[in-house]
Order: C-alpha cells, then structure tokens, then sequence
C-alpha cells in the first residue's frame, strides 16, 4: 500500500517522469550548460523522457526544428534578452507544450 501511495502523489496523471528529467532541467536553469530541452513520451506511453539537449551556442531555429508536425512533445528554451530599461543581459525560461 505504502509504494502504490506514493506512485499515485508521484503520478497524478498516471503519467511518470524520468529521473533525468528533474537534474538535466537543473543543469539548463541553474548552470546554463544547454540552451534547450526537448522532452517526449516513452514508447509505452507511461513516462515523460528527456529526447535532446542543445549545446550552449544553440539557436531557437534549431529546437524549432526538433518539434515535429504531428507529434508531442514538451520543451524548455533559455531565452537570452537586453532588458531595455537597465541595458543588462537577462535569462527567463519558456516552457512549450507541442
């Protein structure tokens, strides 16, 4: 009973999320060792897995091109911009739901 709770608080969905998924989010929000995440269902359709990584130097046409027609996916990007009041680079992260 204990295992089966703690599935249930881990999956409200029924859907699981692998493990990598939590540190390889971490290293892009808090190191800024990638410029995006694309991630997608396993085969069995039970578990949100991480599919690519874009270096550093990636650009946001190249995740574009990783978000396919007919197809789910889930994405974070790092977007870099000049706020216009202080003139200063800036980070924010855009989640995306395909």
């Amino acid at each position: 009973l204990e295992a089966r709770k703690r599935d249930d608080d881990n999956m409200a969905s029924g859907v699981g999320v692998a493990d990598d998924c939590v540190s390889v989010f971490n290293d892009l929000k808090l190191k800024h060792s990638m410029k995006y995440i694309v991630y997608n269902m396993n085969d069995k359709m039970t578990e949100i897995q991480v599919m690519k990584t874009g270096g550093k130097e990636a650009t946001y046409e190249e995740f574009l091109k990783e978000l396919p027609e007919n197809d789910c996916r889930y994405g974070v990007f790092d977007v870099e911009y000049t706020d216009p009041k202080t003139k200063a680079s800036r980070n924010k992260i855009a989640f995306f739901i395909w």
